[in-house]
């Protein structure tokens, strides 16, 4: 499978709490996915 985005084990942290902790995350070519959350939620790094 051909992966536009893949991550293994992603952590964010934010204001000294952690926001993920061991995410696994993996977007196949051709698939919609889309980043959902309030304004100021850390979406854009």
């Amino acid at each position: 499978m051909n992966s536009v985005i893949s991550t293994e084990n992603l952590v964010m942290r934010f204001r000294n709490c952690d926001a993920l902790a061991g995410v696994d995350l993996e977007i196949p070519a051709g698939c919609v996915f889309a980043l959902l959350g309030e304004n100021g939620a850390g979406k854009r790094r």
